[in-house]
């Protein structure tokens, strides 16, 4: 069944590709899907996304980052061995979501240019050229383990640079049929490292660092290279029609604050023309945030003035009208908007122009004026952008650690748009809102000044689940987490633990259910606001779990669990749960389990079969004096799955949930239901519950035929506390039809059998 719809699917959309109407894009697609994976013939192509932090990014190893979501025939894949999002293997990877999990995109795709003169030929290659889809010109060997490699400072590497690091090269000298017939290499490889954190203040923003060989073979001198970052920012929710179509960008240069302090950021951005907003209101589909790119190293270091800049913005459109971006007078390329060919890009690399803002179209002098068409571009369109910079000069032969390197910083800042009602030319622009995206600017600068360290939460704790009756006992100890001093700003700063609990492992759907704080008079640090909404302050959304905020910037006083509660101006009537969630001074009381001491929490009232992810955090008291909020360990690597057990006499009973499961009942929204992705027929499931830790699952036909055997071991990573869920598919890739069916669960500790039955009704 699924084979044939498969094979429908793709007949459908070669029928539309041959009829379908022409929109003005270029093809959204890219050659890795036709060159396929690494086999020993083919460049040991590879993608990993960081999804350590709140910005789910896509590395490449191939010059390119980002994904294309968006794109009809994804090729940047989830693999069998990955957990995104909880989606689909084979679905498109996250660009850069962000927040993580909530289909909201801030790109299409980003690539690395690199142009230079050679013996007098102007050479460029590219990543990605943007528009024709047969263009990619930087690849990995065809050596099968030349593909990222991970890294991370939480497995004690020593090499890591940061919590999440894939480090990969590649070189625009790979010759084979995936190289495209007329491309002259300069002869360049190109080593990338990037980097991510869980923190508050980083998670929203990940490093990417090149550092440039000349791996010529005649000996000569690379001269006037300049480096290109490409960004197709297609801003919008995956779900929005269109997305593509509606974007602006810009670039700002200072910040001023609304203390009138100005700052400087130097940030090329792209965004939503609007957020996308819905009668008027935001929503959770609203893209009101914006993305943008820093440079921070140029070859000669952190002093990158002596380099020569360009930030080019143009709208790539099959229809001439349409396929534009702005020009100097003085500054004639010969075209008007996509730059094809090597020389045309170069042009535009080295052209030392600063474009004006989209928004500013037909209101600037001295520069050629814009289209008949111009309404159409400065309200939105599918923009493109290429921040660029040199000259430089890569020798020979040169050290590894000599290399000429350039740093960015890809980074996504929320609350750009605030007022949906903001959509009139270029009166938008006094409203839009830098100041995430500054903040994200700030400590970006920060910690790369700092060797690419910043200030650290607290260790995360070790903790254990026991199950009883309904209920599950938290266990966790302190040792190494209490007394550790962080390594930046050389305090003591540890002040508690809190507890959380969730119906899926992404952070903005984790609900706090107690926090225990030292008793240090540090207590006056954590004022909370608690509203109903994901990340907005000024209005409530009752479709959202209730969010914790800590503010450590507050002028401290003598109160102890202070609530603050922000007036939202809700026009409905909400009934709040007493006792939502507990602050206790001083720290939980302990037991002794196995011979050790442990602190300890019981979560009661839990369903029997009902899975919950939880996670113990500790945090710290910040530094106030720093603006430095108070900084929490990671929960989503830190949590635990679990399944509640049933009642004591049957506790040791394996049992099956729904029993008996019926296709005419809709368990979609509660049972089948995912918050990240689409249901589909790999969506159903039921339950064994009340499992042995390590056990094998066999299931049967009235006949005896083994439909499917299934392996449960909770030492396993991901693998929930007590329970294993099917997808009623069988081992042959069928769905199963109706039926009594019989099971046996083998305890691989003890070889204890048990044996029970479930129906399917169809």
């Amino acid at each position: 069944m699924r084979k044939l719809t498969l094979t429908t699917l793709i007949l459908l959309f070669l029928l539309g590709n041959l009829l379908g109407k022409n929109t003005g894009e270029a093809p959204r697609q890219n050659q890795t899907a036709e060159f396929g994976r690494a086999t020993g013939i083919y460049p040991a192509q590879d993608e990993q996304t960081h999804q350590i932090g709140n910005l789910y990014l896509t590395i490449t190893n191939y010059g390119f980052f980002g994904s294309q979501r968006g794109d009809d025939t994804p090729t940047y894949c989830i693999t069998a061995d990955e957990e995104i999002c909880g989606r689909e293997t084979g679905s498109c990877r996250p660009s850069a979501e962000y927040p993580g999990c909530t289909g909201l995109e801030y790109l299409f795709m980003g690539a690395l240019w690199v142009g230079a003169v050679v013996g007098g030929d102007t050479l460029v290659s590219v990543g990605e050229d943007g528009w024709n889809p047969d263009i990619n010109e930087l690849f990995p060997s065809y050596n099968d383990e030349d593909t990222l490699i991970y890294r991370s400072v939480l497995e004690g590497d020593p090499d890591a640079v940061s919590e999440e690091d894939f480090v990969g090269s590649f070189s625009d000298t790979i010759t084979s049929s995936i190289t495209p017939p007329d491309h002259r290499p300069i002869g360049i490889k190109i080593y990338q490292e990037s980097y991510a954190w869980s923190y508050s203040y980083a998670n929203n923003f990940v490093f990417i660092d090149y550092a440039f060989e000349n791996i010529r073979d005649d000996g000569r001198t690379i001269k006037d290279l300049y480096i290109g970052l490409y960004i197709d920012g297609d801003v919008g929710h995956v779900d929005v029609h269109d997305y593509a179509q509606d974007d602006i960008t810009g670039f700002i240069e200072n910040y001023v604050s609304e203390q009138n302090e100005t700052t400087a950021v130097y940030l090329a951005w792209l965004a939503d023309n609007d957020g996308d907003p819905e009668d008027g209101v935001y929503t959770e589909k609203s893209a009101t945030g914006a993305m943008a790119v820093k440079l921070l190293r140029g070859p000669g270091g952190t002093d990158i003035s002596s380099l020569k800049f360009a930030y080019n913005w143009w709208i790539s459109n099959t229809d001439e009208a349409y396929d534009w971006g702005p020009m100097m007078w003085g500054n004639d390329l010969g075209f008007d908007g996509t730059p094809e060919g090597d020389i045309n890009k170069y042009k535009v690399m080295s052209n030392c122009e600063f474009d004006y803002n989209q928004t500013d179209i037909g209101d600037r002098e001295g520069w050629i004026d814009p289209p008949a068409s111009e309404d159409d571009l400065r309200d939105g369109y599918d923009t493109r952008f290429l921040l660029s910079f040199g000259p430089i000069e890569v020798r020979p032969n040169l050290p590894q650690d000599s290399l000429p390197h350039i740093t960015i910083a890809f980074m996504v800042g929320e609350n750009f748009h605030q007022d949906p009602n903001n959509v009139e030319g270029p009166l938008w622009e006094p409203n839009f809102g830098f100041d995430n995206l500054a903040a994200a600017a700030y400590w970006v600068q920060q910690i790369f000044e700092n060797d690419y360290k910043g200030p650290e939460p607290p260790p995360a704790p070790e903790f254990k689940i026991v199950l009883g009756q309904s209920k599950a006992t938290i266990l966790w100890k302190g040792t190494g987490v209490e007394d550790v001093c962080d390594s930046i700003t050389g305090i003591h700063d540890f002040e508690g633990y809190r507890i959380y609990i969730a119906e899926e492992n992404i952070d903005q759907y984790y609900v706090p259910l107690v926090q225990y704080d030292k008793v240090n008079y540090m207590k006056v640090n954590y004022i909370y606001e608690i509203f109903d909404s994901v990340s907005s302050t000024t209005g409530d959304s009752l479709f959202h779990y209730d969010t914790l905020y800590s503010d450590t910037l507050l002028t401290a006083d003598d109160q102890y669990d202070a609530y603050l509660i922000t007036a939202t101006g809700d026009t409905e009537s909400v009934t709040l749960t007493p006792k939502p969630f507990e602050v206790n001074n001083g720290m939980p009381p302990d037991t002794v389990y196995e011979g050790e001491d442990w602190y300890y929490y019981v979560i009661d009232n839990l369903l029997p079969g009902d899975d919950k992810w939880v996670v113990v955090t500790a945090f710290d008291y910040g530094q106030p004096s720093k603006e430095l909020a108070s900084l929490e360990c990671n929960k989503t690597k830190n949590s635990k799955w679990f399944v509640p057990s049933g009642a004591p006499a049957t506790d040791d009973k394996v049992r099956v949930v729904p029993n008996p499961y019926r296709v005419d009942h809709d368990y979609k929204a509660y049972w089948e239901h995912s918050f990240t992705s689409e249901w589909t027929e790999y969506s159903r499931k039921i339950r064994f519950y009340n499992l042995p830790k390590k056990c094998t699952i066999r299931i049967f036909t009235l006949d005896g035929d083994l439909v499917k055997e299934l392996e449960h071991d909770e030492s396993q990573s991901g693998e929930m506390v007590g329970a294993e869920d099917w997808d009623l598919i069988s081992r042959n890739d069928q769905s199963i039809v109706s039926g009594i069916y019989i099971f046996s669960v083998e305890n691989e500790e003890t070889g204890k059998i048990q044996t029970g039955k479930f129906v399917i009704i169809k």
